[in-house]
């Protein structure tokens, strides 16, 4: 699996599992409450019925005019009896009594009381008071039952999520392992005939009587060929690809690069113009030739006839600066993604700034972009504050 297939897994499994949780934890909220509430109503029936059966052995004993005694109760429920203006006349609860006694039924965190009002003028007492602590831990148990059944939920709904994923993840990952390789095979069946058109234009100057307009156009024509398909072949083997870093002179890459690209610019009346200066870097060779590559090519492509391009090496800081057709404020941001173009005037893949992005991320190379509609772009590409590039500029 690879870097993108991933990001596409965990983006998939995270929308997934958060919606999900999201789903189970309302469910779980609700449940809690339904149940948590005929907790308390079961609770608000027992202590009123025992304030009840209180109530009847208090006018029992009024009625016999005996005493009035109480004693500790056989259930495990607690009780207060008290006088008319509030105040205990016998008490078993646990905890203060602190509650407005014109409310019949609390419940509190740690009890559950219940509170009957005793109407009859006759009698000394005003208030019956029921206090239930055993609602409490059924509560509690309540709580740890519902979160296990969410714990559960959401192990069981990951699972699911994961398999889910992998199942839909699977008929893209085999079409695009499918394109791969038929990408692949097309790049090793392209090059034989590449290479051979390449060396087939030298000879021909030589050889033969052909114009040198049309020579410089099979060039540039092959040249353009060779480029798309050394970009094709970078970005499909970019995952397996690697690299070998090493101290090279950017200076002498970018001449290559410029004399690689001279005829092609040489057949739309393009001019480059270069001012470099030495760089010593330390990076895989072939990486720094795909930046360097990629922002000519993109250079060249987008400038008019008979314009110009400036190359310059400064301070280990690249700068390609073209007289093209710019770039749109609202595509500036878009064009170092695959397959994204600031323009469908001319034609590719979409492929070249994305490369470029790429290495620029892998070596943390800064890169600048300051772009103008209808006036131009400049690229700068700046080497010495990169983490992972050693460099040292020469003195000139």
């Amino acid at each position: 699996m690879n870097k993108k297939e991933k990001n596409a897994l965990i983006s998939f499994l995270s929308i997934y599992i958060i919606s999900s949780t999201i789903f189970m934890a309302i469910i779980a909220v609700m449940y809690f409450e339904r149940e948590k509430s005929m907790l308390e109503a079961h609770c608000s029936m027992r202590t009123s019925q025992a304030a009840w059966r209180v109530k009847s052995e208090i006018l029992e004993m009024h009625m016999d005019k005996k005493p009035y005694v109480f004693k500790e109760r056989k259930d495990d429920l607690h009780y207060a009896v008290l006088n008319k203006d509030g105040s205990i006349f016998f008490s078993t609860l646990l905890y203060p009594l602190d509650v407005d006694l014109r409310k019949q039924a609390h419940h509190q965190e740690n009890r559950s009381l219940h509170v009957l009002k005793l109407a009859d003028n006759t009698l000394p007492f005003g208030y019956i008071v029921i206090e239930d602590t055993s609602g409490v831990n059924d509560i509690l148990h309540l709580k740890y039952f519902v979160l296990f059944l969410f714990v559960m939920g959401f192990v069981i709904m990951s699972v699911i999520g994961y398999i889910l994923s992998r199942i839909l993840l699977k008929p893209v990952k085999e079409k695009a392992e499918q394109l791969n390789r038929f990408v692949k095979d097309s790049s090793h069946e392209l090059n034989t005939p590449i290479t051979a058109m390449m060396m087939i234009i030298p000879r021909l100057k030589k050889l033969y009587f052909v114009d040198e307009k049309t020579i410089n156009q099979l060039t540039a024509s092959a040249k353009n060929v060779k480029h798309t398909y050394d970009k094709l072949l970078f970005n499909i083997n970019s995952d397996v690809l690697k690299k070998y870093d090493e101290v090279f002179d950017l200076k002498l890459l970018i001449e290559e690069n410029i004399l690689f690209f001279d005829e092609i610019a040489k057949s739309k009346s393009i001019t480059l113009h270069a001012n470099l200066s030495s760089c010593e870097v330390f990076m895989d060779r072939q990486s720094a030739n795909m930046i360097v590559n990629n922002l000519l090519s993109n250079a060249i492509k987008y400038t008019r006839k008979r314009k110009n391009i400036f190359i310059e090496l400064q301070g280990c800081t690249l700068s390609v600066k073209d007289e093209g057709i710019g770039i749109e404020p609202s595509k500036k941001e878009t064009i170092f993604k695959r397959y994204n173009r600031a323009t469908n005037e001319e034609g590719g893949f979409g492929l070249g700034l994305d490369i470029v992005a790429s290495v620029c991320r892998e070596y943390g190379i800064k890169i600048d972009l300051e772009t103008q509609l209808n006036q131009g772009s400049e690229f700068k590409l700046d080497f010495s504050e990169a983490k992972n590039v050693l460099y040292k500029q020469s003195e000139e």
